[in-house]
């Protein structure tokens, strides 16, 4: 009896010395991952013609394989677009005896550069042609890789909505100018046979030519729908 127990604890500790063994096997050092993922990114940023700034954030975990199992590969996959972002995950993929284990090592990235920024604040729907800019250090990555829109292109455009002092000059912070812009006083024309009468209003809301936009006449209680003929001018819808 006692002989079989004293087998079966031998038995138990071979086996999990075994076990253990196979399991340490060898390691990708959590060095090698991020390493690979570095080295990643800053192949995309020197394609770009960029300087990145790169910090891991977060923990990166070495990654085990079978000790039998040949030399490692570490590669670095491809990741979502746009490539250039504030946070970039990168997956970098381990392959070693048959398996596959992809890790994403994550960084915090910053592309210091120049560009134009807004000297003071703006409301909405200023007109470009109104505004003042400076040159001042923009991050793209913030932005994700796209310049600063310059000043001189944004012609006819206005605010599409309210910026800081110091932001980055985008262009996706302009739309069109329309015909005619709510709160803008207009001239509402009536035709009536051989009569033809205008009196003034305001728009109430944005409009392009042919465009019907809600106008309030003067002295008038409740709007009344025109269509935009000029920058100046609507017609009253019959």
């Amino acid at each position: 009896m006692m002989r079989s127990f004293c087998f079966a604890i031998l038995f138990a500790l071979c086996a999990a010395a075994l076990s253990g063994r196979a399991v340490a096997g060898g390691r990708v050092t959590a060095a090698e991952l991020v390493e690979s993922a570095r080295a990643a990114v800053q192949a995309k940023a020197a394609e770009a013609g960029m300087r990145i700034e790169l910090e891991v954030a977060g923990r990166v975990a070495d990654v085990g394989y079978p000790e039998d199992a040949a030399v490692p590969q570490v590669t670095a996959l491809d990741w979502h677009e746009p490539w250039l972002r504030s946070r970039i995950g990168v997956p970098v993929e381990v392959r070693a005896g048959g398996r596959r284990t992809v890790v994403t090592v994550w960084f915090v990235a910053s592309v210091p550069a120049s560009g134009d920024v807004y000297a003071d604040g703006f409301a909405r729907g200023e007109q470009a042609d109104r505004l003042s800019y400076r040159t001042g250090q923009v991050d793209l990555a913030r932005l994700q890789g796209k310049r600063t829109a310059m000043p001189a292109s944004l012609a006819g455009m206005r605010l599409r909505h309210a910026v800081r002092a110091g932001d980055p000059v985008m262009a996706s912070d302009f739309e069109p100018i329309p015909m005619v812009s709510a709160r803008q006083t207009v001239r509402v024309l009536v035709n009536r046979g051989a009569v033809s009468v205008s009196v003034a209003a305001r728009a109430l809301a944005d409009g392009d030519a042919g465009r019907t936009i809600p106008v309030l006449p003067s002295g008038a209680t409740r709007p009344v729908r025109a269509r935009v003929i000029s920058s100046e001018a609507v017609m009253l819808e019959n």
